[in-house]
């Protein structure tokens, strides 16, 4: 069961995505990486319905 879940924009220029999606569940078992398209490190800000939809249901995935 992930204890970890990670949401970064697409096109963030901090962290490659990609990267972060094969290397967090390596680093922590059961972490979960999904990336939201059509943003860049501010997702959470950009498309915070979508954020705040997913959030709640990797919450609800884990009670």
């Amino acid at each position: 069961m992930a204890s970890l879940y990670v949401l970064p924009g697409k096109r963030g220029l901090l962290v490659r995505p990609e990267r972060q999606r094969e290397r967090v569940p390596l680093l922590v078992p059961g972490a979960r990486v999904e990336i939201i398209a059509e943003t860049g490190h501010g997702p959470q800000i950009d498309h915070a319905a979508q954020v705040n939809s997913r959030m709640v249901s990797f919450v609800d995935s884990i009670n």
